[in-house]
């Protein structure tokens, strides 16, 4: 449970740090060098709380995640030169880690990512989380899909 949990610390570090490097560069090229803020409302301001982008399109808009106060994660976008919007998927945990991720904007605003819910799986010591695939439209309609139940399992659980 331990190792799982840092291993999961890990991979937000990860994916904060990526996103952070991807908006810093692509922002500072499309303005000349000039850097901005983003702090969605809502971020909580604890350790590994906040706000991350994981992908901006050619226009400028950004998608990513900010982690509330109860460590929950849910995504947001923002379309360039506009307000941010925060959407969560329907069956989305709210437990601590759990929550929307969306990694990936396509050009025309389409958002792609996956959602963690709880897992009751029978003999465990801990309860594993089990991850979903979402599309969501420029419109915000959201489309869920799943892999077969053992692909829905983190990589570190199929040991």
């Amino acid at each position: 449970m331990i190792m799982f949990k840092a291993v999961q610390a890990l991979r937000l570090r990860v994916l904060l740090v990526a996103g952070l490097l991807a908006v810093t560069s692509s922002m500072a090229a499309a303005q000349g060098s000039a850097f901005a803020t983003i702090d969605v409302s809502g971020a909580g301001t604890g350790a590994q709380q906040g706000t991350a982008i994981t992908s901006i399109d050619t226009a400028g808009d950004v998608t990513g995640v900010y982690v509330d106060a109860n460590n929950v994660i849910h995504g947001f976008v923002l379309p360039a030169g506009g307000v941010s919007s925060a959407f969560n998927v329907t069956g989305a945990g709210t437990g601590a880690y759990q929550g929307t991720f969306p990694i990936s904007m396509d050009t025309t605003g389409n958002v792609t990512g996956y959602y963690i819910t709880a897992s009751t799986v029978a003999g465990l010591s801990y309860q594993p989380k089990v991850y979903h695939g979402f599309v969501r439209t420029t419109g915000g309609a959201i489309t869920t899909f799943d892999e077969p139940p053992a692909a829905r399992l983190h990589p570190s659980m199929w040991l």
